[in-house]
């Protein structure tokens, strides 16, 4: 392994990616997965989760498939628990998932206050104290 690669290796490193089957969280993950990293792939849709995660092992990048809400602290103890179970540690952690939604500020829905409020600030609170006492 050359100088640079050996440099800004994440070999043996474990990372979380929340928000992880497509967009920004895709791009992260595969960036990590490429410099060495397990990456966990956290996500609540499904289907592109699975596509995502099934096109990096593919590319022999070692991903790791987890459904969630990261809204639910049910869910959030079971990412935990199956890391401390499967890895027993945590070196990396991206809270990327977010939401947005258009609409005017006069008229914006309580709902959507609500949501973009859970996924974008509530919920990467809870996974890093969560992951923090690992």
């Amino acid at each position: 392994m050359d100088y640079l690669k050996s440099l800004f290796s994440l070999k043996n490193r474990i990372a979380v990616v929340t928000g992880a089957a497509r967009g920004n969280g895709k791009a992260i993950s595969e960036a990590l997965l490429k410099a060495g990293a397990t990456v966990i792939m956290a996500d609540i849709l499904k289907y592109e989760l699975l596509k995502t995660v099934n096109s990096f092992k593919s590319k022999r990048l070692k991903a790791v498939l987890y459904e969630c809400d990261i809204t639910k602290n049910d869910d959030l103890d079971g990412l935990i628990k199956t890391i401390k179970e499967k890895y027993n540690k945590i070196n990396i952690l991206v809270n990327n998932a977010g939401v947005t939604f258009g609409h005017e500020v006069l008229n914006y829905p309580e709902e959507y206050w609500d949501k973009t409020y859970r996924v974008n600030l509530k919920a990467p609170f809870e996974l890093t104290k969560r992951i923090a006492k690992l």
